[in-house]
């Protein structure tokens, strides 16, 4: 792919296979499921240069299932921090 020039794909039957299967997982297990306060919580969190997200989970059955999700995009001041100062800003935003 050039800048300024048209994009084309070529799409054939192997790129729909694969299109099929990812649409298929990502609407499968696991689903939110919702939170049982007697339960204990899992927080997963995570930074990158552009962004925070965070999935709040809870064990069922042996398997982690999300049952909640929050994403923020980082300020530009936020984005100065250093990786170790976002992924604790994951945790407390």
């Amino acid at each position: 792919m050039r800048k300024g020039q048209p994009n084309i794909v070529n799409w054939d039957d192997s790129q729909e296979r694969a299109y099929n299967s990812l649409n298929i997982a990502v609407m499968s297990t696991p689903v939110l499921q919702l939170p049982d306060v007697d339960k204990r919580f899992v927080l997963r969190t995570d930074a990158s240069d552009r962004g925070l997200g965070a999935a709040l989970m809870q064990e069922n059955k042996g398997t982690l299932f999300p049952v909640a999700n929050a994403s923020k995009k980082l300020t530009d001041s936020e984005r100065k921090y250093s990786v170790t100062e976002r992924e604790d800003l994951a945790i407390v935003w």
